[in-house]
């Protein structure tokens, strides 16, 4: 079974990359937008995407590894653009790059 994921492979990087590209832009935009409105510690809820694109691409099919693929970069490019301002807002400019 592993071996039919291989012969998706270049496809799903292409997809991934994409989508993470996607998410960080996307993401980035929404949190700078939302200054007020929301915390930036909402963001982390792409964690759950994550989980969730896991589960779908370990018992998933061949068919859904696309789903799983899209999912991920989308949550991979929720999560990268909101850990340094998180560390930030967390423990306050003093602390932060130490």
């Amino acid at each position: 079974m592993p071996l039919l994921f291989l012969s998706a492979y270049p496809q799903s990087s292409t997809t991934a990359s994409s989508s993470n590209v996607g998410g960080r832009v996307a993401i980035g935009w929404v949190s700078d937008a939302s200054v007020g409105i929301l915390s930036r510690g909402h963001f982390l809820s792409g964690l759950a995407l994550m989980a969730a694109a896991h589960l779908i691409f370990l018992w998933g099919s061949l068919d859904s590894l696309y789903v799983s693929v899209v999912a991920g970069g989308i949550a991979e490019g929720c999560l990268f653009p909101t850990y340094s301002i998180l560390t930030r807002e967390l423990f306050g400019a003093a602390h932060f790059g130490k």
